[in-house]
């Protein structure tokens, strides 16, 4: 305040003494400030948990690996997103009638979202699948393959459910030295193993009838939960991965009641390695 008058008022008068270029520079930095917060705000306001952290996170080209009716809200015009899966939105379509196909975005790209063989390396810069790595028989191949695709400064970002908050709950959490027999030896040592856990300790099917079950679930091919973690475990589990590829950083760690958000960082690569 000055002499009785408002702040503004004195603001005005001072703002008119001051050479005209520098009131426009001014009055730019004021007036793209303001746009800024209220882009971000409008942009956040609205968004779940999931879309809060992309919107902070994600920028540039990337795809999301089997979204099918519930993808990530990436509606900005940072990202360009592209909708990977295994079959196409006909396929998609005819088997989940249950699901409105309206909801279904348009696949772009037809290919497995565990090894994504028609992506190039390094050529994205950032990869979502939410709910999907534990249906994969190898972990540990699944995230070589998701890291080969980024390119460095890229974001892999995970969605995977706790196991005490859904039908997992009565089984053991998988440790790493499990996860590194099914990469090193194949995912066929275990696979019967997981098809009986299930149709025992999930679908909790009659001790007469359990067999039975998983060798009918094992010749479907049918994408149990392969694996199972509580958020510590998987963390751990990625911790242990990370000293036999230490080409990432964690990024962002974040849970809510059933699940755990995951964001992992590619690390550039050293001076050594480009030499």
């Amino acid at each position: 305040m000055s002499g009785g008058k408002p702040a503004s008022w004195t603001n005005a008068r001072l703002m008119k003494k001051l050479p005209p270029k520098v009131r426009r520079v001014i009055l730019f930095v004021y007036h793209k400030g303001v746009r800024f917060l209220l882009r971000h705000v409008v942009t956040l306001d609205g968004l779940d948990q999931r879309g809060r952290i992309a919107y902070t996170y994600l920028a540039g080209e990337g795809i999301e690996i089997g979204a099918l009716h519930k993808p990530l809200s990436c509606d900005w015009r940072k990202v360009r997103v592209q909708y990977v899966d295994i079959r196409s939105t006909s396929e998609l379509r005819e088997e989940y009638r249950e699901i409105n196909p309206d909801d279904i975005p348009p696949v772009d790209r037809v290919d497995n979202g565990e090894t994504l063989v028609t992506f190039a390396d390094e050529s994205l810069d950032f990869v979502i699948n939410s709910h999907m790595i534990e249906h994969t028989e190898d972990p540990i191949a699944a995230l070589d393959t998701w890291l080969r695709v980024l390119r460095p400064g890229g974001v892999l970002y995970l969605v995977v459910p706790d196991m005490r908050s859904n039908f997992d709950r009565q089984r053991q959490p998988t440790d790493f030295a499990h996860l590194l027999a099914d990469h090193q030896q194949g995912p066929a040592v275990s696979r019967q193993a997981h098809y009986l856990e299930w149709a025992q300790l999930v679908e909790r099917c009659r001790q007469e009838h359990i067999a039975g079950r998983a060798r009918q679930l094992e010749e479907q091919r049918y994408r149990i939960h392969f694996h199972a973690w509580t958020v510590t475990g998987f963390i751990a589990f990625l911790m242990s991965y990370r000293e036999m590829q230490p080409t990432f950083d964690l990024l962002h760690l974040e849970r809510n009641e059933d699940e755990c958000i995951v964001l992992l960082q590619k690390k550039a690569p050293s001076a050594a390695q480009a030499a």
